[in-house]
């Protein structure tokens, strides 16, 4: 026989069992996950370029453990993600780019040191310009809760990124100038000396060759 009393009461009891269970969940959460101290960008301002400009996001977990964290990170403006990468200390990475305008991030940490805090990237985002103008990148939801959350604000352009192209050193620069006037004149000073005493010694032995043969013309003359 069907008693509506003891369905009420079983469905009461039900209610109460779902709410004591997410109570210690709730509870677990807090005592795993602390408040860490920091999240920001690098560089949190700049350009956003039309081929592909890199975006670290940093973590500092302060004095707490650090085992991961949840990111919901926000961003205006005609800007398109690419790619990213998790760092070495996240054993787990996921980004989804599904919603327009928003990367969810996931990094789980589980094979470091029981107590272990970190202060560094989680990701490394790529990202592209599609149209010129700005962007605005804010930290939404957070997961564990952070301190202190700063975003960035960027210019857009559909230019590629330009290259870094080393000074070329100057042929004629002063100090090129000076080094080969000075070994021009060490080299000039050398061979005007070596000259100069190439033709003493020639000379020399004209003179030389001069006495010689006057002597032997005296000589020759006595046997005539």
């Amino acid at each position: 026989m069907y008693c509506p009393n003891k369905e009420r009461i079983r469905k009461g009891f039900s209610k109460v069992l779902a709410i004591a269970f997410f109570t210690f969940l709730f509870g677990l959460n807090n005592t795993v996950y602390a408040e860490y101290l920091s999240i920001s960008l690098s560089p949190d301002s700049g350009t956003i370029y039309g081929d592909s400009t890199t975006i670290q996001v940093l973590v500092d977990s302060g004095a707490d453990e650090f085992t991961g964290i949840d990111i919901s990170l926000q961003y205006t403006g005609g800007v398109e993600y690419i790619t990213a990468n998790g760092a070495d200390r996240c054993d787990s990475f996921n980004l989804d780019d599904s919603v327009s305008g928003l990367l969810t991030i996931e990094c789980v940490s589980t094979t470091h040191q029981v107590g272990e805090t970190y202060d560094g990237v989680v990701a490394t985002l790529y990202l592209k310009a599609i149209q010129e103008g700005s962007s605005k990148f804010t930290f939404g939801t957070v997961s564990p809760t952070v301190t202190t959350s700063n975003g960035g604000t960027y210019t857009l352009t559909l230019e590629a990124t330009p290259t870094e192209e080393l000074p070329e050193a100057g042929i004629f620069d002063s100090k090129t100038t000076a080094i080969a006037a000075l070994g021009f004149l060490v080299f000039s000073l050398g061979f005007f000396f070596n000259t100069v005493a190439n033709s003493f010694n020639y000379l020399g032995d004209k003179v030389e060759e001069t006495r010689v043969n006057r002597r032997r013309s005296k000589i020759e003359k006595r046997f005539k």
